[in-house]
């Protein structure tokens, strides 16, 4: 079991892993996001995670996309609304992002580019 106490999420087109990667938590996103509501199945799931996160008081964590080979939309609607709530803590509880994409996966590099916008002090793009 990982610090964090979740549980794995897995369905037939997505994997999402939880395990521990140092002193934080690495989630691995394997398959494909094209739910068109994913918010339902996601959210909680992030939500979770976030509030183990503080609870934990980790600074970071590290989202690995390398393996995903579709986002949509609303999936990264989805990320963004859990980096807002990361963005709108307290400075104490504040962690910050390595989003970890693969440039042989076309939209990885353009999409997740564009979540350094969103905070450039708590989110690091790496492209493989």
């Amino acid at each position: 079991m990982n610090k964090l106490q979740l549980d794995n999420y897995v369905s037939n087109t997505i994997t999402i892993e939880i395990c521990d990667y140092d002193n934080s938590v690495k989630i691995s996103f394997i398959g494909e996001i094209e739910m068109q509501d994913p918010e339902s199945i996601f959210l909680p799931l992030f939500e979770k995670i976030h509030n183990k996160i503080i609870e934990l008081q980790l600074k970071e964590i590290h989202l690995d996309f390398e393996k995903l080979n579709f986002l949509n939309s609303s999936g990264i609607k989805i990320l963004i609304k859990w980096i807002q709530l990361a963005i709108f803590l307290p400075e104490n509880q504040k962690y910050k992002f390595k989003i970890y994409a693969s440039s042989k996966i076309p939209w990885q590099s353009n999409s997740l580019k564009l979540l350094s916008m969103l905070s450039e002090n708590l989110i690091q793009i790496i492209i493989k």
